[in-house]
This record gives C-alpha cells, structure tokens and sequence, in this order.
C-alpha cells in the first residue's frame, strides 16, 4: 500500500479505547465516528453522531452516520471494538459500502456471548468479519474451533503507554496491595475485601486501596466495615491517574472473575507492582508464577490468602518487580502498531 491506509473505526470512544487506538493511528489515517461528548483532542478525524432519544434509536442513528460516511469516503478498512453494538454497525457499514470489515474481541465477546444460548448466532456473526483481533493466544484458539478461517484471526496487543506508569526514579513502596477496576459483579472486589480481612485475622498488617468506582462501591464500603477492616483499605474512587498509586504499591491484585487482558495488570506491571491475578483469560500469557507475578485459582480465596502471606513472609519482589516491569515493556504501543499494520493487510489481502 504506497500510502498510510485509511481507517474508519466504530467504537464508544474513551480513555481506555485510546490505548487500542493511538497505536492504529501510527500507521493510519484514522476517522472515529464519535458520539457527541466523546470527542477527545484532535488526533483523529471525528464524525459526531448526534446523541437522539434512548440506546436503540442511539445505534439505528450511528448505524446510518457509518454508511453514509463508509459510501462517500474511500476507506481500506472499516473496524471495531466489541461486537454488540459496534461490531454490527461496522460489519453493515462495511458490506453497503464494499470495505473490508475488522471486529476487535473483547472477553465479554467470548467469555459471556459466543457460550451463551444464543452462541450459535454469536458464532455466525465472528465468522461474517475480514479480520477478527483478540488479546491473547487462547482466545485465538477459541475463534479457530468456531469455524474462523486461520487467516483472519490475528492477536491485537492490549497495550499501554509504558513510559506513562513506569516511575521516573525509584519510589517508596508506602502501599502494600493495591486493586483496580469497576466496582461490578465480575471484578469481584468482594472477594479481595474478603482476602485482607483474613489476612488482618491473621495478624498480617497490609495497607491497601482500592481504585475505581461502580453499582458495588457502597456495598464494598459496607463489607469492608462488617469485616473490620475499613481503617486499612482506602477507597479513593475514580482516579484518573492511577500511576500515583500503581508506583507507590508492592502488589497489584485482580480478583476478576472473566478479564481478557486487563489493561490495569500491564499498568500495575509497568509501574514496578507485582501482580497476583486468576489464572482466566490471556493472563496465563502475561504472568509466568514466581517470575514476574503469581496465578492463582479463581475465585479461590484460600489460595489468593496463601499466595499473599507468601509473599509477605517469602517472595523476592525487587527481582520479580524487574521481571515486571520487562514484561510490561512487551505490550507498549509501538508492538500494537506493528499488529493494527498486520491487521490491515489481512483484511485488504481477503478482500
């Protein structure tokens, strides 16, 4: 392709999104289709769909804004990032307007829809995509076993800006554990109050946060009251820059009860916090136990406990804190770079 190919994305538009998509624009000429108040700084060509009556009506009028825009403009690929809503709009954008087509998986795609009783219909779907992307090589095999074609299955980095979370100079480990996500029934912060509240029976003394917020942020409040251990365990809320803590934490902890690849874990890792995380999803692929961080079973309390006064009493984290660290350096923007140009060129090679 002589010049930068160009990109039409459909996806809701976010911080976190940035991260899967300022790589693309690396090696794109890049066009979002934005609703309005999602429009960040000016990186990328944004067409702003109005925001009209409630979220059915929102889709059927950001379907019709993606055709229109895929027909006038010349597009080598349209993609997307999760398959419902956004993955249809652009694979009926992508077919009305003759462009190659991409979905992006996320766990929720595999973990909940594609298994659920309606799979059959999910199945279908994935295999109607040019290209279809995911985080990790076991999700990879999933897509294979569903009757994808090998070439139009490809591993799109969950990456991060690394320089962002790695500290500038070395910093005082002030916090023991910290944990990070929304505060919902599959990130199970429940389970990780219940984790320091066995730990504080114990006589293990850990200071520890938990970032972010959600429909569960009261009720945590109240079990970490009922467990007495609300003096230990801080609850800042959102925080929009979460390197202040990530920097400052020995251990990052993920109680997910389905993730893909969370994006928290490669912060936490590339800020120097060893991570302790289920053995679900592409973590396996991320995490090697006793190098670089700790898998446990998921939703094991009495393992994720042990893993934790192990490393406590045991575990040498500035070695690990390094390999950590190394990892992390693995999954920075300019790797998902070199995916999103291997992605293009699948979709316009079967085109």
């Amino acid at each position: 392709m002589a010049t930068d190919p160009s990109v039409l994305v459909v996806c809701n538009y976010n911080a976190k999104k940035r991260n899967h998509l300022d790589p693309l624009g690396e090696t794109a000429s890049v066009t979002i289709l934005s609703a309005e108040g999602q429009v960040a700084g000016d990186e990328f060509d944004h067409v702003v769909v109005p925001q009209v009556g409630g979220r059915l009506t929102g889709i059927l009028v950001r379907l019709v804004y993606a055709i229109l825009v895929a027909r006038r403009r010349d597009f080598d690929l349209v993609a997307s990032i999760s398959l419902v809503p956004y993955g249809l709009v652009a694979l009926v954008a992508g077919r009305l307007s003759g462009t190659p087509t991409h979905l992006g998986v996320i766990g929720a795609d595999l973990d909940v829809h594609a298994v659920a009783w309606y799979g059959p219909l999910t199945r279908w779907l994935l295999r109607r995509f040019d290209v279809v992307s995911v985080t990790a090589n076991a999700y990879a095999a999933q897509l294979l076993s569903y009757g994808l074609d090998d070439g139009s299955v490809t591993v799109l980095t969950n990456s991060i800006p690394v320089d962002q979370f790695a500290p500038a100079e070395p910093t005082a480990r002030d916090l023991d554990v910290v944990w990070v996500g929304k505060f919902v029934e599959a990130k199970d912060p429940a389970l990780f109050v219940d984790a320091v509240a066995a730990l504080d029976r114990r006589g293990y003394e850990v200071e520890t946060a938990m970032l972010g917020s959600g429909p569960l942020f009261d009720p945590v409040r109240e079990r970490l009251a009922g467990s007495g251990v609300e003096d230990v365990v801080s609850l800042p809320g959102w925080v929009d820059d979460p390197s202040t803590y990530l920097t400052r934490s020995a251990v990052y902890v993920s109680t997910s009860s389905r993730d893909a690849l969370p994006l928290t874990m490669l912060e936490a890792m590339a800020a120097g916090a060893v991570p302790v995380a289920p053995r679900i999803g592409g973590i396996p692929e991320v995490i090697h136990h006793g190098h670089n961080g700790f898998l446990y079973p998921q939703g094991d309390l009495s393992a994720l406990v042990g893993t934790l006064r192990w490393v406590d009493e045991e575990a040498d984290l500035a070695a690990m804190r390094e390999a950590a660290r190394r990892t992390a350096g693995e999954y920075g923007f300019d790797v998902a770079a070199e995916d999103w140009r291997r992605i293009v060129w699948l979709a316009t090679e079967t085109d």
